[in-house]
């Protein structure tokens, strides 16, 4: 089961703990890599036939691994979008002219 955390941090650190965060997904992108390549290996291999079941389970794995760093771009997407919006509503508060009393 997947929970959305949510923690603050400074303005100024949001682009870094997006990329921390996106960064953690690097070991699964890199074992998306391999199974890539074993899984073109194991089809290619012309010396005995395609073990099916393991290239089955192989495309299964390499399969969570994209859904898995899918889900994390989209997440770090929708970090950036929001602190955009943030900036931009502060900018439009700060230059909105200030109704003087009457």
């Amino acid at each position: 089961m997947k929970v959305k955390l949510s923690y603050t941090v400074e303005e100024d650190q949001v682009f870094v703990e997006s990329a921390k965060l996106f960064g953690l997904r690097a070991p699964l992108l890199q074992k998306a890599i391999d199974l890539f390549t074993a899984i073109q290996k194991e089809l290619e291999s012309s010396e005995e036939p395609v073990n099916v079941a393991q290239v089955k389970e192989m495309m299964v794995e390499f399969r969570e691994c994209l859904v898995s760093v899918d889900l994390r771009a989209h997440e770090v997407v929708e970090i950036i979008e929001g602190y955009v919006g943030h900036q931009a509503q502060e900018n439009s508060d700060s230059t909105s002219p200030v109704a003087e009393p009457e």
